[in-house]
């Protein structure tokens, strides 16, 4: 047993330093659906979205990894074979006893905040409780029979048609377990609601979706120079295009759309947060795109690190970014 399980540490090592960055991506896209459905993520909404990602993280790390770190020597030593005859778990009880009772119990557990976190986070009906927890249990077991879809050469984990069964009836458990929590109906939002006066974590979701586009479009214009025009002038014009996409996407488009931009849009965000002259709208812009320069595109760690600290104490003082104050 311990030989089976030494196979797997550099893996483990490389699941947790990736944790983090998974976390992030999970997170965001959930949050921007928080944001368009209900116009506001309130404190327990957030701790909903927050265990959500944990169980989601902790899914995949139970199910999928870590890998074996020496694939030709684990796919050698060891044949996993599915089992696909649902009594086989009635045989391990009266083989195993309790062992195979607890493993059982610990399968069944496994679904339960699932079937919590479905009602209470996403209405789902029970119905549609009890086949997504299938679904996702069908997802987890096919994984382990292809090697994680074919990243793996091998299965290196069991498929265990019992688990779809046991796994379901966690979801089915979770989800009368919502039932006796308390529901408290919340509003959604209205089709045209804006709001200007939003809070940090909003501001940080939209500025992060326009950061995203951002990227993507500077590596598109590079990526293009590249091949149709000539690579050493792809380098060379790297920090132009970075700097030109910054404006474009976090200024000239809110600038001319009123406030918004495509990520202030996505969570229901203006920019334009009071009413101001032609000539404080124009400097306002203008110290916002100085802010996002120094925070984004600066070659010094410790500047970046000076306007994250400003723009905490400013938020502190005045619940305002730094560039809002004009």
């Amino acid at each position: 047993m311990l030989s089976f399980l030494s196979s797997f540490s550099t893996s483990f090592l490389a699941a947790v330093l990736i944790w983090p960055f998974l976390a992030a991506a999970l997170t965001l896209p959930i949050l921007i659906m928080q944001y368009r459905r209900y116009n506001k993520v309130s404190f327990g909404r957030s701790a909903l979205i927050y265990i959500f990602i944990l169980y989601a993280l902790v899914l995949v790390s139970f199910t999928l990894y870590p890998m074996p770190d020496d694939p030709v020597a684990f796919c050698t030593a060891y044949q996993l074979s599915p089992v696909l005859n649902p009594l086989v778990a009635i045989m391990d009880i009266r083989t195993d006893g309790m062992r195979a009772v607890l493993q059982l119990a610990m399968n069944v557990a496994f679904f339960v905040p699932f079937g919590i976190l479905a009602r209470i986070l996403f209405g789902w009906k029970f119905w549609r409780t009890v086949l997504g927890s299938f679904l996702l249990s069908l997802a987890v077991e096919i994984a382990q029979l292809t090697g994680a879809f074919g990243l793996y050469p091998c299965s290196y984990r069991l498929f265990d048609v019992n688990d779809l069964i046991v796994n379901t009836l966690g979801g089915m458990v979770g989800f009368g377990l919502a039932m006796l929590i308390p529901k408290r109906e919340i509003e959604r939002a209205e089709k045209d609601a804006a709001v200007r006066q939003a809070g940090l974590l909003r501001m940080m979701v939209a500025l992060v979706i326009d950061q995203i586009i951002a990227i993507g479009l500077a590596i598109a214009v590079l990526v293009a120079v590249y091949l149709f025009i000539n690579k050493d002038i792809a380098m060379d014009v790297r920090d132009w295009v970075n700097v030109g996409v910054l404006l474009v996407v976090h200024i000239m488009i809110p600038y001319i759309a009123r406030g918004w931009s495509i990520g202030s849009r996505m969570v229901r965000f203006n920019h334009d947060d009071k009413r101001r002259s032609f000539i404080r709208r124009t400097l306002f812009y203008v110290l916002r795109a100085a802010y996002l320069w120094l925070l984004f595109l600066s070659s010094n760690g410790l500047i970046t690190l000076l306007v994250v600290v400003v723009t905490l104490v400013v938020w502190a003082k005045w619940k305002r970014l730094p560039y809002q104050i004009i």
